[in-house]
């Protein structure tokens, strides 16, 4: 049994790295070929990490495991981005032959596999219903703190009405 654990850590590690390098590989093809159609940098770098990105949710789709893009902290498309912008001006400012994208692919994979050995982690967004609960309170009166709120939000009530009244004014 120890055997086996070994074997499934390994290939675990692996696979980490596999993964990175495939992720890399689609998102530099992807930024290439908008490259060779003309079109701007910054739709260039969208449809790299589009690429990269789709890539990587297709393969965990595909092996039945739940898609890492959809869990919260993956770096990925951050990791992507960084790689096709190199990438990007690289070929447009620098006018290194498209040919040298082993740099750009470097980078993605060098950024994803620190990012998992360091377990950075990008901000996890708020519960939305949370958050429409306190949009609800802000609305519910303005000036007076509701239960559960303490006086500190008179400050947050004061900007919502100076807001409001600045709407109303134009």
């Amino acid at each position: 049994s120890r055997s086996i654990d070994t074997v499934h850590s390994r290939m675990g590690q692996a696979s980490i790295g596999i993964d990175a390098a495939f992720l890399g590989v689609y998102s530099i093809v992807g930024t290439a070929k908008a490259l060779d159609a003309d079109l701007p940098a910054v739709s260039c770098v969208f449809l790299g990490v589009l690429t990269g990105v789709g890539g990587a949710l297709l393969r965990d789709v595909m092996i039945n495991r739940e898609p890492e893009l959809l869990r919260p902290g993956a770096l990925l498309a951050v990791a992507s981005g960084a790689g096709c912008i190199v990438f990007v001006l690289s070929v447009r400012v620098l006018h290194v032959p498209p040919g040298f994208a082993a740099m750009s692919i470097g980078v993605i994979v060098a950024l994803r596999l620190i990012a998992v050995w360091r377990k950075w982690e990008s901000p996890v967004s708020d519960d939305v219903v949370l958050r429409a609960q306190r949009i609800r309170r802000l609305g519910r009166g303005v000036g007076q703190p509701h239960d559960g709120e303490d006086a500190g939000c008179n400050g947050v009530h004061q900007l919502h009405r100076n807001f409001v009244g600045e709407l109303v004014a134009h």
